[in-house]
């Protein structure tokens, strides 16, 4: 009996020593989970300011071209309509 009790002691420690080790392999997947999250966060973010610049830069290309035309039309230089 004593011998029983030992190898199933032994078991038990040995399925203790595994278990252990996939709690730290899945905290591992979750720590790089969480790091591919923030990075797609990130990456996301500086698309969206990305976007936002070209927006802006569209906006000010277009109000360029609509200030040459209106110098155009009344006499006036473009400094002057941009004053």
């Amino acid at each position: 009996m004593k011998d029983s009790l030992t190898q199933v002691s032994n078991a038990l420690s040995n399925s203790n020593a595994e278990f252990i080790k996939a709690q730290r392999t899945i905290a591992n997947f979750n720590a790089i989970k969480m790091a591919v999250v923030n990075f797609m966060g990130f990456r996301q973010t500086l698309n969206l300011v990305k976007q936002a610049i070209k927006g802006a830069m569209s906006h000010i290309k277009e109000l360029d071209t609509v200030m040459n035309r209106i110098s155009i039309v009344t006499d006036m230089s473009t400094e002057d309509l941009w004053q």
